[in-house]
């Protein structure tokens, strides 16, 4: 993913606010002024309505008013499947909810700034008189991507819906095959659903479930020979993206992910000054600890399915750098979890990647790694979901490493960040085989064979 230069509209107190910043994985561009509309930024909901019926679309935002593109026939054909599955499920369940389309105005902030007109929303108990608009947040907002669109509703609308107060909010991405699920009722992080998935509506209590598994068939049927799980785009994960490429010293919370602060304790009263010499004189009692710009971070001890997963990447990899020890490859190091990495090569940060591959003349000394590896992998688990898709992405992503996988067994996806090329991020099945990018061709892992060694662990 490449640095942009660019104007990144940032939400505070309820007023976009333009910084000029670099923006580390999406550039959202200004809504400009032209001589259409010269006063954008100072729209209002009066003249919104007096808009001509040219069969033009708009949004207001903040007083800027934003045109929509027409949907074209696969965000129509996903829309009108989500919707029929949503009435079967509102009819049956015993909660006084109601489904509604595209187009109606929702004036979320219900102010004169702003009104949107999501794909799909649902209003349970609404007791407000039923004029032109809904008025306030809807408890549960679907979002059909376009590319058009991206940026609009993976950032701009994204922050809308969630400081309004919408209960649940889904991004349903048909060119990437993913759904990205954000229940902000209960503050939980981003989850994302590849569209063979059953996805559980969470503010149906469980009750309501949708089957993407009907979509996909039939995208299918009229997209012979497209990829299931193309390239994602820069944005392409909600949990990744950062509103400033500056990795934050103060690890507060993030925009898009509950980054909790790493406080001080009776333990660990200087957190933020801890140093490499502090690190190596940790009583060696069994626990694991990281050093990141001078906190100190324990880690939990890995699970059996961890480590069956660890020990098959492990095989794979060292035996193709065996039979592929040339180009890139050359004079590569297979080494994983518990060694040290001397990341930023300073005094304040110490790092335990799972796995790691240094070549050539990277150093490696007898007890840690020094400076960026080559290629690194994280297995997530639930204690350190935060700490590998926040602080270590950023922390890798910035010292120079070419190459980072997640593995993700919950949702038994991989994520793949060629920082290297700036390409960007990839998210794949565990039924995929996924080439590694900096072997020039030569290696890649079967996740199939990966999944065959843990499928007991999904059977139990």
């Amino acid at each position: 993913m490449k640095k942009n230069n660019g104007d990144f509209v940032k939400e505070a107190q309820g007023a976009y606010q333009y910084r000029k910043q670099d923006v580390d994985d999406y550039t959202l561009q200004p809504i400009l002024k032209s001589p259409e509309f010269p006063r954008q930024g100072e729209y209002t909901i009066e003249d919104y309505r007096a808009l001509p019926d040219d069969g033009r679309r708009f949004e207001l935002i903040d007083g800027f008013l934003i045109e929509m593109d027409s949907p074209y026939w696969i965000h129509q054909e996903i829309q009108m499947q989500l919707v029929k599955q949503l009435l079967v499920c509102v009819d049956q369940s015993d909660h006084d909810c109601e489904v509604f389309v595209a187009p109606l105005d929702v004036r979320i902030d219900e102010d004169e700034r702003t009104v949107v007109v999501p794909d799909i929303i649902v209003i349970c108990n609404y007791e407000r008189p039923r004029d032109h608009d809904v008025m306030g947040a809807p408890d549960f907002v679907i979002e059909i991507l376009s590319e058009s669109n991206r940026a609009h509703d993976l950032v701009r609308k994204y922050r809308k819906y969630k400081n309004a107060g919408v209960r649940e909010y889904w991004i349903v991405d048909p060119r990437d095959r993913v759904v990205r699920v954000h229940y902000f009722e209960k503050d939980e992080p981003e989850e994302v659903y590849p569209f063979e998935s059953i996805v559980e509506i969470r503010i149906s209590e469980r009750k309501c479930k949708i089957d993407f598994r009907v979509i996909n068939e039939k995208l299918n049927r009229y997209q012979t020979g497209h990829r299931r799980y193309p390239a994602l785009a820069p944005e392409g994960s909600v949990l990744l993206r950062e509103s400033l490429s500056v990795y934050q010293h103060s690890m507060e919370a993030d925009d898009d992910y509950i980054l909790k602060p790493i406080p001080n304790t009776s333990e660990f009263p200087r957190q933020g000054e801890y140093t490499v010499e502090d690190y190596m004189n940790l009583p060696d009692d069994g626990r694991r600890f990281e050093l990141i710009d001078g906190y100190l971070i324990e880690l939990y001890s890995p699970t059996e399915l961890h480590q069956t997963i660890l020990l098959e990447l492990s095989y794979q990899i060292h035996s193709c750098i065996k039979q592929n020890n040339e180009g890139q490859f050359k004079q590569c190091k297979l080494l994983f979890a518990p060694f040290d990495v001397r990341l930023d090569m300073d005094n304040r940060t110490m790092l335990q990647p799972d796995l790691l591959v240094v070549c050539g003349d990277r150093a490696v000394n007898g007890h840690a790694g020094e400076g960026a590896p080559d290629f690194i992998i994280e297995i997530l688990s639930e204690s350190n979901r935060a700490h590998d898709l926040v602080r270590k992405y950023r922390k890798y992503k910035n010292a120079g490493v070419l190459e980072y996988w997640i593995i993700d067994p919950k949702f038994r996806l991989v994520r793949v960040f060629s920082f290297e090329r700036g390409d960007a991020e990839q998210v794949y099945p565990f039924d995929s085989k996924i080439e590694i990018r900096i072997s020039e061709g030569k290696c890649s892992v079967d996740f199939s064979a990966v999944y065959d060694e843990i499928r007991m662990f999904y059977e139990m």
